[in-house]
């Protein structure tokens, strides 16, 4: 039995405590992977986009499961996307703003091709969730009609 895949998550386990990985010593091992015919998958909670950002110079030669395995792409053609069902995201937000009003809580919601907040997040903290991610929108309904597929 030979190795087909090599998948590895990403915050906590590949990246170090710098939110960062050798990129000489991971580019040496990809080109033997490569050679070997064996797949690499970067996995994680994080959106797509940020994962190709950490991979830019690999990203064609790989594939991404992000989004805690609602979005997963072959090098950047989307296979598959799991999304919430807008009654249940409609639930949610509502529970959520019950039990954890402004400011004390900010939804932020995922979608295949960005992420969005609501137009009244202050500038600080969406600086702050720009972080982790990008491209992320204001809106000033984020929750409704775009397709979502993390909270």
């Amino acid at each position: 039995m030979s190795i087909k895949l090599i998948a590895v998550d990403m915050d906590g386990t590949f990246l170090n405590d710098d939110n960062d990985y050798n990129r000489d010593r991971f580019a040496h091992q990809f080109k033997v992977l490569q050679q070997k015919g064996i797949h690499f998958a970067a996995a994680s909670g994080s959106q797509f986009q940020r994962l190709v950002d950490q991979f830019q110079p690999f990203r064609q030669h790989m594939d991404f499961i992000s989004d805690n395995g609602a979005i997963v792409h072959a090098r950047d053609a989307l296979l598959f996307a799991s999304e919430i069902p807008h009654a249940l995201v409609d639930d949610t937000l509502t529970v959520l703003k019950q039990h954890y009003p402004q400011p004390m809580a900010l939804t932020t919601l995922s979608g295949v091709n960005r992420a969005y907040v609501g137009s009244e997040t202050p500038d600080a903290i969406f600086v702050l969730i720009k972080r982790y991610y990008s491209p992320l929108a204001r809106l000033d309904n984020p929750f409704e009609a775009v397709p979502y597929t993390h909270l």
